[in-house]
């Protein structure tokens, strides 16, 4: 009888130990991209900022990354990744901010990843 794994992925958070989720439990709640100069092909950093939530705990991750885009950067150059595990409940839209923030996403960028959160129903 042979094991069916389910393919995971490993997220660095920010201040703490990085978590390894199960890709199939995690969904995509909100996203933003993001690049330097005019084209990105040609651009010397690229940059993400993204939001999963838990299918069934609600739990959500806010991660976000910057780093060489194929325009080339110095070799010295590392870039920056981080993130918040968030209990649910929690204010994502603050966690956004600081996570932006934290890695040195622009600001446009951030913007763009709130506008794509699900609409608060009042």
């Amino acid at each position: 009888m042979s094991i069916t794994r389910k393919p995971t992925c490993i997220i660095p958070l920010t201040d703490r130990a990085p978590v390894k989720i199960i890709e199939a439990d995690w969904g995509e709640i909100a996203c933003a991209f993001g690049f330097s100069g005019e084209h990105e092909c040609q651009a010397s950093k690229k940059w993400s900022i993204r939001v999963w939530q838990h299918e069934e705990d609600m739990r959500t991750i806010v991660h976000a990354v910057i780093g060489r885009g194929p325009g080339g950067m110095p070799i010295e150059y590392e870039g920056h990744a981080g993130g918040e595990l968030l209990e649910p409940g929690a204010d994502i839209a603050a966690a956004i901010l600081r996570v932006g923030r934290t890695c040195g996403i622009p600001s446009a960028t951030v913007r763009a990843c709130l506008a794509e959160l699900p609409a608060e129903e009042i």
